[in-house]
């Protein structure tokens, strides 16, 4: 991407760089595809493909601008193309990291997917973005992505992964092509071979894991191998001589080539990319290189040479660098909806791509001083600037809680993971995590433990492992210890509207076995768990209706939960199951601001009435309580009542919020509950709570 709006122009085969128009022609047509997918992806669906176009113009200028490197020594043509390299792309890199970085300090609120932002932005100065991405995120077309700001560094990623190996073949091929002839054949045959294996493994990966397919080198080292290969090409084509087509028919075919590029922009599929997906724009690129290239005045170099299209081109990776952090902050704060706000985020792209361009990355790259220090001293420069940028972004992370603006910055208020220094003056309070199964185990231990109540242990999903705060409390105040001990999308009990989750299987065993190592008969064990379903996520996607595998009866819910319950029974534990919390169609966290309530996502209430609460509670709520009917000792306990008292379940409770995002709770909500909880602890009377008063047992199958 980066290189692919670097190169100042196009050359003959042979030769001084000469200016052609139409490369630049083409790098606007794949930064303005990307840019209006981004924007809107109704009005262009497959524009994302524009990367691809960039990958295959970035493998040709790049390979061409090493024709008149004039180096023989390999260790000077290393150095020499690296040095290029980090002045063309690095600077503007920097200066967008650092700025991104501080806007999101000061107005992103604090939560899970900002610090995954923070995380990118760190990555992206090291060329290691593609990687956190597949490791951290849920692919390129999830809604997640589309809030952070780093998300398309990935490309940059890849290039400069794919510059690791370009100055091996490049040496071979271009650099010493006449001088070591035998050398140049096996260095073609072997990045033939490197292509041809990357397009099978992009065919073979967009089946089996896309996400790979999508971020990585191996998957699209072809698309930028074809530009290679094409700018290698060129050396039989001096002249226009050997060509495999007339002249004649090139105006035409180049026509055709450009519509195909045009026509991919609509109808390339996501769930078959990259592979076969990315074949018609990439191969259409191709074509069109070789028209502008080789026929000036074609049909498609006069289409492409056109002033507006050139302009764009020159400022392209600038205008890909910002036109996404744009639209991110855009989506956080005042919405991208309307066609106004379109406009205005139009305005700030090209206002900011232009002021990089201008002031960033011309005066950089032309620098007389840059230009003439020392190797040593260029590239200690580099490394010590990339390092000082790493640490500014790290510490503006780092000082969110404490600068930013956003509300949600008050972490004992809104984290239920943010835990005050203790929970009560005279007794601390240690915690140890471990990881265990996918997921982990965090054990509270008082320092002054007299065992007022029983050890306690809370399990299930993320809801389980968001009750830290309480148990942290309860750990001091009750001089117990506590461990708390879930994973994501992994509830003890599978609920009456969730399929089972064989995935989880292995963490489910890992609880009874933690559980048998360390409970005495007596202890408590709280399973929680998100059972109602939500309205939407936090990025406003509304929830997917129930997959196969759901039970069909309520009966056929809670035999399966009294069949997970059983082994924790014969224990001799007193098993409390939570029985469902009230949720919210809106994410508090994202609408907790003056610039973010304007949001059109945060239009929707944050208050919902307790009836409709109650009925879609309901049936999870029955087959809780056939449950606990069958398993003795068992009793439910039920936070309703505290979060939602009266006719109407409010999201703040005296101006503080009781939900982080649409169902976890806050850190206050945790406080708020632990009296609730500790009282049907000491109750110890089956099926004691307000939650039994709920059911009509008619209903039950």
């Amino acid at each position: 991407m980066a290189d692919a709006a670097a190169a100042g122009g196009a050359a003959t085969s042979e030769g001084p760089t000469r200016f052609i128009g139409g490369i630049d022609g083409l790098r606007a047509f794949a930064v303005l595809s990307v840019l209006f997918y981004h924007l809107e992806a109704s009005w262009i669906p497959g524009g994302f493909v524009g990367v691809d176009v960039f990958f295959v113009i970035s493998g040709f200028v790049v390979a061409h601008s090493v024709y008149d490197s004039g180096k023989t020594s390999f260790t000077d043509y290393f150095t020499w193309f690296y040095r290029r390299r980090l002045s063309r792309i690095m600077p503007a890199l920097f200066a967008y990291v650092l700025v991104l970085a501080l806007v999101g300090m000061l107005l992103l609120p604090s939560s899970p997917a900002t610090k995954l932002i923070d995380m990118t932005g760190v990555s992206a100065i090291v060329g290691a973005s593609n990687l956190l991405l597949l490791w951290k995120s849920n692919g390129y077309f999830v809604a997640a992505s589309e809030f952070n700001t780093f998300t398309h560094t990935w490309s940059l990623a890849v290039e400069e992964q794919y510059y690791l190996l370009f100055p091996f073949l490049s040496y071979f091929l271009i650099v010493r092509r006449q001088a070591l002839p035998s050398a140049r054949m096996v260095t073609l045959g072997l990045t033939w071979a490197l292509c041809l294996g990357s397009l099978v493994a992009a065919w073979h990966f967009t089946a089996v894991w896309q996400d790979f397919a999508f971020y990585m080198l191996p998957t699209r080292f072809w698309e930028l191998g074809l530009g290679l290969l094409l700018r290698c090409q060129l050396d039989g084509w001096s002249g226009r001589k050997g060509l495999p087509v007339s002249a004649s028919l090139v105006s035409p075919a180049s026509g055709l080539a450009l519509l195909a590029l045009i026509a991919s922009f609509w109808l390339v599929p996501g769930h078959g990319f990259p592979f076969p997906g990315a074949l018609l724009p990439c191969l259409a690129t191709a074509a069109l290189i070789v028209s502008v290239w080789l026929f000036p005045g074609s049909i498609a170099d006069r289409l492409l040479s056109t002033a507006p299209l050139r302009f764009v081109g020159k400022i392209s990776y600038s205008l890909y660098l910002w036109h996404w952090g744009v639209i991110v902050m855009m989506r956080w704060t005042t919405g991208l909806e309307s066609l106004p706000l379109k406009l205005a985020a139009l305005a700030a792209m090209f206002a900011l791509a232009i002021g990089s361009y201008y002031w960033i990355e011309q005066p950089l790259r032309h620098s007389r001083p840059v230009r003439s220090a020392s190797m040593l001293r260029f590239f200690g420069a580099f490394a010590a600037i990339g390092a000082l940028v790493g640490a500014v972004t790290v510490s503006m992370a780092l000082l969110r809680p404490v600068v930013g603006l956003s509300a949600t910055n008050d972490r004992l208020v809104w984290d239920p993971y943010s835990l005050p220094e203790a929970a009560a003056a005279d007794c601390s309070v240690s915690r140890q995590e471990t990881g265990l199964q996918g997921g982990k185990e965090i054990v509270f231990t008082p320092q002054c433990g007299r065992g007022d109540l029983p050890q306690v242990f809370i399990t299930g999903d993320s809801h389980g492992g968001a009750y830290e705060r309480m148990a942290f409390e309860l750990a001091g105040k009750g001089r117990t210890e506590v461990r708390v001990i879930s994973r994501g999308g992994c509830p003890l009990l599978d609920g009456a509207y969730l399929a089972p989750r064989p995935d989880c299987d292995g963490f489910r065993a890992a609880v009874l076995e933690n559980v048998r190592t360390a409970a005495r008969p007596g202890d408590v064990l709280l399973v929680a768990a998100l059972y109602t379903p939500r309205y939407r996520d936090e990025w406003g996607v509304p929830a997917a209706p129930p997959g196969p595998g759901v039970p069909t009866t309520i009966g056929q819910g809670a035999a399966r939960a009294i069949a997970a319950l059983a082994p924790f029974n014969r224990l001799g534990l007193r098993i409390i199951l939570e029985a469902p919390k009230p949720t919210l169609p809106t994410a508090l966290f994202r609408c907790a601001d003056a610039w973010t309530r304007i949001n059109p996502y945060c239009d929707r209430k944050t208050d919902v009435l307790a009836a409709e609460q109650m009925l879609r509670r309901s049936k999870t709520l029955e087959m809780l309580t056939m449950a606990v009917a069958a398993t003795p000792g068992a009793e439910i306990w039920d936070p309703f009542p505290v979060l939602c008292p009266g006719t109407t379940c409010r999201g703040y409770k005296d101006g503080k919020p009781l939900y982080f995002d649409t169902d976890h709770l806050t850190g206050y909500a945790n406080t708020l509950l632990l009296p609730s909880f500790v009282k049907t602890i000491q109750s110890g009377s089956p099926a004691s709570s307000r939650a039994a008063q709920d059911i009509n047992p008619g209903k039950i199958n």
